[in-house]
């Protein structure tokens, strides 16, 4: 029998589903996020039934591959009722303290007469600042 040679069987598909399960394990190898001393593996399946007459074999062909899972990641989420509407809402919990409130998170702001206000609370957001001493030398 001569020697069957891996990168021929499919047409070539064996060999690149290879190439593409070992690209998977190099990447998975160096993702810092992975553990490193788990193992990765990548298994070859090939399957074969034959006919009665045993003159001729059906084949799959099949390569799969084992990677390390990512590191879980821990975060943490505010959860209550919404003051506004009545409705349930959750949020992670970023930079601010928990019950705090980030600066310019949900501001409605319009421009009246060149000034920009908060629609909400009638606060004027930018105001002209006037230099009295400026104003003194006129």
């Amino acid at each position: 029998m001569e020697a069957v040679e891996l990168k021929n069987i499919a047409g070539g598909a064996l060999q690149a589903k290879f190439n593409k399960a070992m690209e998977a394990v190099v990447a998975n190898l160096l993702d810092p996020n992975t553990p490193s001393k788990d193992k990765r593996k990548i298994t070859i399946e090939m399957t074969f039934v034959t006919d009665e007459e045993r003159t001729q074999v059906a084949s799959t062909v099949s390569v799969k591959q084992k990677l390390a899972p990512l590191h879980p990641i821990n975060t943490q989420f505010g959860i209550g009722k919404d003051l506004k509407d009545g409705g349930n809402f959750i949020e992670e919990y970023g930079q601010h303290l928990p019950g705090q409130l980030a600066l310019n998170e949900n501001v409605n702001e319009q421009t009246i007469n060149g000034q920009v206000v908060d629609t909400d609370t009638g606060e004027v957001l930018e105001s002209k600042v006037v230099d009295y001493r400026k104003r003194g030398a006129m």
